[in-house]
């Protein structure tokens, strides 16, 4: 993480941001949800998206289970996605020791973060300079 961080970091011109956006994987992981919600298309291009996680001692794997009809016949694909259960101080403290500006966010609408509440981790560093 460090290494791509750094990569990251380096790249940000004076006065510029570096936004790092992941699940909350310490709320994921505490709840253990396992079904996402369905979602799926109309006819004619009929699919039905089921997507699912897997918990590990060292990651957790994000499943898409993928049906589509094409005509009379439906079709299965599946995908998984190992992910690494970051937490926001694993992006924060690296980018602070970098020298950024450090605020951390629970989303986008840029809300107070908290572990046990937010969906979403949304780490923002802010290079200072013109």
């Amino acid at each position: 993480m460090r290494a791509s961080l750094e990569g990251l970091w380096s790249r940000v011109a004076p006065g510029g941001i570096l936004l790092v956006q992941f699940k909350n994987f310490e709320k994921l992981v505490a709840e253990r949800q396992r079904f996402l919600h369905l979602s799926w298309s109309q006819p004619p291009d009929e699919s039905i998206a089921v997507r699912l996680y897997d918990y590990h001692p060292d990651r957790v794997d994000f499943n898409v289970i993928l049906l589509t009809r094409h005509g009379a016949e439906w079709h299965l694909r599946h995908q998984v996605t190992a992910l690494q259960p970051y937490r926001a101080d694993d992006v924060s403290i690296p980018l602070r020791e970098l020298g950024a500006e450090v605020s951390v966010f629970g989303g986008l609408a840029l809300d107070g973060f908290d572990t046990a509440t937010s969906e979403d981790v949304l780490v923002l560093g802010v290079r200072s300079g013109n």
